[in-house]
């Protein structure tokens, strides 16, 4: 790089102009740099490092170790603040941030409002707490006993008696006569002493066993808290370039794009931290690159070419494949709107570079998807209009050119389908599969599934037949991969796939008598 010569710039972008234009109408020897000039260009910028701090609290039961042990909450929050504060003034800490930019592939140049964790800067600090219920006892007043140390005895609910279990509660057993007698247990007073409580009507308190006191259920009986504070530091930077008397340009180049600029070595940059005079962080950047302006003829038509950068990346240029593909993109929306002889005029406008890639990625992916695309193949020279127009009148010519196909299986599939329903109703199949089954709430779900696959085999049906015209238009830009994951359907076409299926199977179940479901009772 130290002995690259600007005057290799223009035969770059040359070249880059050219391979754009293969196939698209301009023939190599049609596209010529008219003229040119050349310079090596040296700037300086800056990204200013400043700290964004999170603090995040947690609590746990009991004494932990976490982190720095401090005494108090106060004490925990003026940590966190030294630390803040100090963080840029410590030179240890200083390094460590600018190092971690630096190691980057773009350096940290041209970051700007970034947030980047600094995860070796995170700390934690926690400090212990007697818990406030217990007054860090462990253990508080029982709930169920109020501290009494008993409670009521279930077995007699605190009456002290219970009814007699031998004679029940009768007061009388039958005697050796077969006569009633008085019970010998209780002596007729049908009651006995309970003997759970020992006729107190009172029993030692199961929750805290008798001790008045049960397990504090704050702390789990821990008698403290463990209160931890994380500090996570994340690192903010904002980049700007030291304006000069370099053209605009290349201030607004450097400050959007110069990230992957400086990844991918089209400048060369130094980076050095400094100490701002406000005590702050920052890396101080030397930059270096070639720069080119140069006027470039395209098939008669002349368009001025901006340079940048070691390997010629170009940064500013007219849509020069607007100009070239003009009457080419005017037929393709003429398909798109009529669809006249549309066989054979989107073969020979496929042939056209920039509309069969755009055909062919309006196969394979949704619109979105495939105007994404079709830019990263043509990142300059095509306007966002060409671009989006080029694609939406793909997607209709294809539509126009399988459209009798797609109808056609749309029709043998319903014919399918129809077949299908008469064998269902009329033919005993129905009553059959109503038989095996012996539930007709099962059945509902049959005749749905008997609508759905109906439905689906049109589908189905009508997307074959409509790759038989893909193939004969665009068949040359179809690979045997690409052809997998083709789908050829539209989602109209299912939709009348599935309506029709559901018509034919309700007509049928109209007139198919005593075979009718059930469920037709609803309509």
């Amino acid at each position: 790089m130290e002995n690259f010569d600007p005057k290799e710039l223009p035969k770059r972008a040359l070249k880059q102009i050219r391979s754009l234009c293969r196939g698209n109408g301009a023939q190599n020897d049609a596209i010529q740099i008219k003229n040119s000039k050349e310079k090596m260009i040296s700037c300086q910028a800056m990204t200013t490092i400043t700290l964004e701090p999170d603090i995040k609290n947690e609590q746990k039961k009991g004494r932990h170790q976490v982190g720095q042990v401090l005494e108090n909450i106060d004490q925990v929050q003026k940590a966190t603040q030294e630390i803040v504060k100090n963080t840029l003034n410590n030179p240890e800490t200083r390094k460590t941030i600018s190092n971690d930019l630096m190691q980057r592939n773009d350096q940290g140049f041209a970051s700007h409002g970034e947030l980047i964790g600094a995860d070796q800067l995170n700390q934690s600090f926690s400090y212990h707490a007697a818990c406030q219920n217990c007054q860090g006892q462990g253990s508080a007043t029982c709930q169920t006993c109020q501290g009494q140390r008993q409670e009521r005895c279930n077995k007699c609910h605190g009456v002290s008696m219970i009814s007699c279990p031998q004679c029940q509660g009768r007061g009388t057993t039958l005697g050796p006569n077969n006569q009633q007698v008085n019970c010998n247990r209780c002596g007729g007073r049908q009651q006995i002493g309970c003997i759970l409580c020992q006729r107190t009507g009172r029993v030692a308190c199961r929750n805290c066993r008798g001790s008045g006191a049960s397990k504090c259920g704050s702390c789990n009986g821990t008698a403290f808290f463990t209160h931890i504070t994380h500090l996570i530091i994340k690192i903010k930077t904002l980049f700007e370039v030291v304006r000069n008397e370099h053209p605009p340009i290349i201030t607004s180049t450097l400050e959007q794009k110069g990230a992957k600029l400086a990844a991918r070595k089209h400048i060369k940059i130094r980076a050095s931290q400094i100490k701002k005079d406000d005590g702050g962080l920052a890396i101080q950047y030397n930059v270096k690159f070639p720069y080119s302006v140069m006027d470039i003829d395209i098939n008669g038509q002349t368009s001025k070419i901006k340079v940048l950068g070691y390997k010629g990346k170009i940064i500013k240029t007219p849509d020069f494949l607007d100009h070239l593909l003009g009457t080419k993109t005017y037929s393709l929306s003429e398909i798109a709107q009529n669809g006249a002889s549309a066989d054979s005029s989107l073969q020979k406008l496929s042939r056209t570079r920039f509309i069969g890639e755009a055909l062919l990625l309006t196969l394979l992916h949704k619109r979105k998807k495939a105007m994404i695309e079709l830019k990263r193949k043509f990142p300059i020279g095509a306007s966002k209009n060409l671009i989006q127009n080029t694609i939406l009148d793909s997607k209709k010519a294809i539509a126009k050119i399988t459209q009798k196909s797609r109808l056609l299986g749309i029709g043998i599939g319903i014919i399918i389908t129809l077949i299908m329903d008469i064998i269902y109703f009329f033919l005993d199949m129905r009553p059959s599969l109503l038989s095996i089954v012996g539930n007709p709430q099962m059945m509902l779900l049959i005749d749905l599934s008997f609508i759905i696959l109906g439905g689906f085999i049109a589908a189905k049906i009508s997307s074959y037949m409509a790759k038989r015209p893909l193939r004969q238009a665009l068949g040359h830009l179809i690979t045997n991969s690409a052809e997998k994951k083709i789908k050829a359907g539209s989602s109209s076409d299912q939709w009348i796939s599935y309506i029709a299926s559901a018509l034919i199977f309700l007509i049928l179940a109209f007139i198919a008598g005593e075979n009718s479901p059930h469920w037709l009772t609803f309509f």
